[in-house]
């Protein structure tokens, strides 16, 4: 191991305590009590439990010893999952989720530990994931999207927030529900604001395209859950989700991919690829 490694092994190490919340220590605006402790972006600014930033925090957990917490996290999405039916952006914005990476989280776990006795529970929740995911967020072409399930009185806010940060005009109340439905569904991909979406008339038509990351987790999703359902014996579902993985990569191919062979959001109220 090289000595730069060594010592960005030992800062994060030595730092990681400060990160991890008990439930003695959690914001006063989080709005569900995690079951056990997790870790935060940031000390102070974003200090609330957020949904992919685990994921990532974790993979870094394995790396300085504390698989024991890599494991608290994981069972906090699973009571996320258990109690909501989904992963919330974090514990204080409930009115969306974000990139799912919850199997892949239980996946990672599992290889690093071999530890096979919690595959069964874990796999039930994230089968309740999926279900969310391939309910609430299916487009007409059959590929999955980001969205929301905001009602007007939290789309108003939202949208009056971006607004202030991106300096929009204001509209009228019909156009402003849209317009906040469209930043929702970016603000659950978790690229805060990418011009990925743009469209004439709307810059942040995030929710009009089958985006090429989300399809790509939930393909990888499927792949892993038939994965680990064959670790766990149970074949008929194993094959469920093998033939899952290979009916959205047909629909990827179909939809996602341009001339070039690269795959692009595709916006399927128009037919066409972004064009960024």
């Amino acid at each position: 191991m090289k000595e730069t490694e060594v010592k960005i092994k030992k800062y994060i190490a030595d730092n990681m305590p400060a990160y991890i919340k008990y439930g003695n220590n959690v914001p006063e605006n989080s709005k569900i009590r995690l079951p056990k402790p997790f870790t935060v972006p940031s000390v102070e600014i974003l200090s609330n439990f957020f949904y992919w930033d685990t994921y990532f925090t974790n993979i870094a957990l394995y790396e300085i010893g504390l698989t024991e917490q890599a494991k608290n996290n994981i069972d906090n999405m699973k009571y996320l999952i258990d109690t909501l039916g989904f992963v919330p952006n974090a514990d204080h914005l409930t009115d969306r989720s974000q990139p799912p990476l919850y199997t892949r989280s239980v996946y990672d776990y599992y290889k690093f530990t071999g530890d096979k006795s919690c595959l069964a529970e874990y796999l039930k929740s994230a089968e309740t994931e999926y279900k969310f995911w391939m309910s609430k967020r299916l487009t007409p072409c059959g590929l999955n999207r980001y969205w929301c399930h905001s009602g007007d009185d939290e789309l108003i806010p939202f949208y009056d927030y971006v607004a202030d940060r991106l300096d929009f005009d204001s509209n009228a109340y019909s156009d402003k529900i849209e317009r906040a439905k469209g930043l929702m569904a970016i603000a659950e991909s978790g690229w805060d604001f990418t011009p990925r979406f743009e469209k004439e008339g709307n810059a942040f038509a995030g929710g009009d395209f089958a985006h090429v990351d989300l399809n790509s987790f939930l393909y990888d999703a499927e792949f892993k859950m038939a994965f680990m359902f064959g670790e766990t014996g149970e074949t008929q579902k194993k094959e469920f989700y093998t033939k899952a993985a290979e009916k959205r990569k047909a629909l990827m191919d179909k939809y996602l991919k341009d001339d070039n062979g690269v795959y692009l959001d595709y916006d399927f109220t128009t037919g066409k690829h972004s064009g960024v």
